[in-house]
């Protein structure tokens, strides 16, 4: 009995949690809009809630044939899967506002990619903080059987490398230029890149320019994320 009351919890919380990562899309038309910097969000960033979403929206609604985006980023492991699951569908991407850190991995994954006039993608390099780390490491040293903090960095550093191998295969599958890939690896997480237009064009990260699409009207960006929500992977 005890057991099936868990699994009851279990799905409550899992229904729950999906239907709070939910709110970050809405439809109008062909367009499906993914907004991580509304109000009153339960993680206001990319996570990997967003996978089962974005998967959920697309195939319930084959119509859409573009993905607006405005989000500061979050977790890159989950922009990495999201990646994925948009390469799927025959979907273009467009940016009205702002997409940075690990929202450009998503923006990567349209079959074209369209930026408006004054909207911005910004680029460095993946982070995970002190204090998540520790936590991470705490919480997973048993079931890991990690013995102590040096085994643990052992498996960091393949972690490290497993995610970078996926940002620049993503990179080279979406066109763009490997100098260019590289350069964004350069840039601080403290920091973030913003290429002009042309930078971008000449790179392949950008493909047209949308003149008229309809858009809701989006709120500012939010461009720092606190580092304390970003867990679970290498975090943009």
């Amino acid at each position: 009995m005890k057991t099936f009351l868990l699994f009851l919890l279990i799905i409550s919380f899992n229904a729950n949690l999906t239907h709070a990562e939910d709110a970050k899309f809405t439809i109008e038309e062909d367009t499906l809009y993914y907004d991580t910097e509304k109000k009153d969000l339960k993680s206001g960033y990319v996570s990997y809630s967003d996978i089962y979403s974005f998967r959920k929206f697309l195939n319930e609604n084959p119509n859409i044939s573009r993905v607006n985006l405005n989000s500061s980023g979050g977790s890159a492991g989950a922009g990495l899967e999201i990646f994925r699951v948009l390469s799927d569908f025959n979907v273009d991407t467009v940016v009205s506002n702002e997409c940075s850190s690990a929202c450009i991995n998503i923006f990567l994954a349209g079959n074209v990619r369209w930026l408006h006039l004054g909207a911005l993608l910004g680029f460095h390099r993946p982070d995970w903080d002190a204090v998540s780390m520790k936590e991470y490491f705490n919480n997973y040293k048993e079931e890991e059987k990690w013995s102590d903090t040096f085994e643990f960095s052992n498996w960091i550093q393949k972690d490290t490398i497993l995610i970078t191998s996926k940002i620049f295969k993503n990179y080279a599958d979406a066109g763009v230029n490997v100098s260019f890939t590289v350069d964004t690896l350069k840039v601080d997480n403290d920091d973030m890149w913003y290429p002009s237009r042309q930078e971008l064009t000449s790179a392949g990260v950008v493909s047209l320019i949308p003149i008229a699409i309809n858009k809701p009207q989006l709120r500012p960006m939010n461009l720092g994320l606190s580092n304390h929500e970003l867990k679970l992977s290498m975090m943009e």
